[in-house]
């Protein structure tokens, strides 16, 4: 029904901490833990190796920009 009527969208949560549960997305965090941020994509992009460079261009820009936020006191990325 709600495709019928052009609703061809949701929502979905992510628990806190899930991300960094996922193999590939650890390895995403520690290289980006590794660089000075906030700092803009062209300067992040040509550090990560290929396969972190490759996950980070799948996200949403939404989500790209996040994670190259000033990290939080404890020096997490903000997920």
């Amino acid at each position: 029904q709600r495709s019928a009527e052009g609703k061809n969208f949701g929502t979905i949560l992510v628990a806190e901490g899930l991300l960094s549960a996922i193999p590939e997305f650890r390895t995403l965090i520690l290289e980006l833990n590794a660089m000075p941020m906030p700092s803009p994509i062209s300067e992040v992009l040509p550090q990560l190796t290929q396969w972190s460079r490759a996950l980070f261009e799948t996200l949403p820009d939404f989500i790209q920009d996040e994670l190259l936020l000033e990290r939080q006191s404890n020096a997490a990325v903000q997920l």
